[in-house]
């Protein structure tokens, strides 16, 4: 009789693991990529990809269960393809984009923010720069650099005018090298890929972020105008579900600095 038990038990055990493979096999599987964008994307210290992008994915396939899987954000792809491949369908989805009229045409938004985006201003501790507002930075002729073809370096460009800003740079960690090698008076970035930094680099006592806030916004999951509109559905409910849950809250703080 032990016998006979023991063996209903591992089969009703290998029943369930059968069941929820099947059930995970039957799942809709929406492809993404990783941008080479920290600290959205980006390699940890064991190798694979990590960062709030990756955070809140794991927490909509958590949400999700059987009903859909993302896939794919183990790896990078350019910004120019995989907006193209999110436009063509090759690409069902991707986290951290902000909106923009052009992008709104070309893929449709789950209306939810993800987690907002605040422009910052970082200077040399050792300068004693006290910045109150823009017109600081224009009266006092500061050099501001900024990432090369990003929107905050366009955006630099805008309010403290183009004699004032140059980026030269595609990485932030070297942006904070030039900064800390007095190779220019401020930094500006967002405050998502600052912080990344100086928690990399130990950069707490060699930098001051300044307290004023240029801009802030939002970033969004994207999805591809060729998903269909049920699809689009169960994702958009997972996501408000983890965004009234306070779930994409404590993600966000985890990458952001609390006192911005």
């Amino acid at each position: 009789m032990k016998v006979k038990g023991k063996l209903l038990i591992s089969t009703v055990i290998l029943a369930i693991f059968n069941l929820l493979f099947c059930m995970k096999a039957l799942s809709i599987e929406l492809k993404t990529a990783a941008q080479d964008s920290a600290p959205k994307f980006f390699k940890g210290a064991d190798g694979r990809i990590t960062g709030i992008c990756v955070d809140i994915i794991k927490a909509i396939n958590e949400e999700a269960g059987s009903d859909f899987e993302i896939t794919g954000y183990e790896n990078f792809i350019p910004a120019k393809r995989y907006k193209l491949m999110l436009e063509d369908g090759e690409l069902d989805l991707m986290l951290g984009l902000s909106k923009n009229p052009e992008r709104e045409k070309r893929f449709q938004y789950i209306d939810i923010p993800l987690y907002s985006v605040k422009h910052v201003i970082v200077s040399r501790a050792d300068a004693n720069l006290q910045i109150n507002s823009i017109e600081d930075i224009i009266k006092k002729r500061l050099s501001v650099i900024s990432i090369l073809g990003t929107g905050s370096a366009k955006y630099a460009k805008q309010i403290f005018g183009e004699e004032l800003v140059s980026s030269v740079t595609k990485r932030p960690e070297t942006l904070m090298r030039m900064l800390i090698a007095n190779r220019g008076d401020l930094v500006y970035y967002h405050n998502l890929g600052i912080m990344h930094e100086i928690r990399r680099g130990d950069l707490f006592k060699k930098v001051t972020i300044q307290p004023v806030i240029p801009r802030e916004y939002s970033h969004y999951l994207a999805m591809s105008r060729k998903t269909s509109k049920d699809i689009v559905k169960k994702v958009y409910d997972v996501v408000l579900k983890l965004k009234q849950n306070g779930r994409l809250d404590d993600i966000y703080k985890k990458y952001a600095a609390e006192d911005l």
